[in-house]
């Protein structure tokens, strides 16, 4: 049964997904991380503004975060306070030791990815790519590999530490409490699509976002999921370099 805090995060969420897919399209990538394009030694405050322009992107997403775990008048006032449930995301047990484990399972799923990348850009390809993607070729056309440096901090680094915190991390343990692991899986995975706003893609990353549930699920860790992402971002930019090269 759903509790208050529980009904407010996911109306929360609900706002925050409808804005990020209606408001959020109508600004160019670029627009968002161009601070992080900025020259010599603007770097340092360009990496700064970067990372709370792309916070605030997800801003409303994660706002539902202490909401979930904010006591509410009908919930158990003798429960102390150290039993209080932390408001920081589910993220398990924290082990370095597992970062292997999230580049091995991303190898292995690797394939099907691959497969499905091809299928939906043969079947939808009159559907323009992701605006990363596009932005991405045009820098690396135009501006070379010195692009580069600035392009895997983005999409390797902040990209999948945001996001896992998010849809694994945060909103995958609020639905799997409610719907169990299958359809939080279905449902954070969706959610997890649709953010990316790009009809071509859609199925990668739906297929993605499962594997990373999966993962995180399996070894109750978000580093996994985190290193499989990035890898995955890793792998698909070095694909781009090699057609551009």
């Amino acid at each position: 049964m759903l509790q208050n805090s529980d009904v407010a995060g996911l109306i929360v969420l609900a706002v925050g997904l409808v804005l990020n897919l209606v408001w959020f399209p109508s600004l160019s990538f670029r627009s968002r991380v161009s601070p992080l394009f900025l020259p010599g030694w603007l770097a340092p405050l360009a990496l700064v503004l970067f990372c709370f322009s792309e916070l605030f992107h997800y801003l409303v997403l994660l706002s539902f975060t202490w909401l979930i775990w904010v006591k509410h008048n009908g919930e158990d006032q003798s429960q102390s306070a150290a039993s209080t449930p932390s408001p920081l995301p589910e993220m398990g047990e924290l082990k370095l030791s597992v970062l292997p484990k999230g580049v091995l399972g991303m190898l292995r799923f690797w394939p099907v990815l691959f497969l499905f990348m091809v299928l939906t850009s043969m079947a939808m390809s009159q559907y323009p790519a992701q605006g990363v993607v596009t932005e991405l070729k045009s820098d690396l056309e135009t501006k070379g590999l010195a692009i580069v440096p600035q392009w895997f901090l983005l999409v390797c680094i902040l990209a999948p530490l945001i996001e896992e915190f998010l849809f694994r991390g945060v909103l995958y343990p609020l639905l799997k409490k409610h719907v169990g692991v299958f359809w939080g899986c279905v449902l954070s995975s969706l959610a997890f699509a649709l953010s990316h706003q790009n009809l071509r893609s859609f199925v990668v990353l739906f297929l993605l976002g499962a594997f990373l549930t999966y993962s995180y699920e399996k070894n109750n860790n978000i580093l996994v999921p985190m290193t499989s992402h990035a890898f995955f971002n890793a792998l698909m930019l070095g694909i781009m370099l090699s057609d551009v090269a």
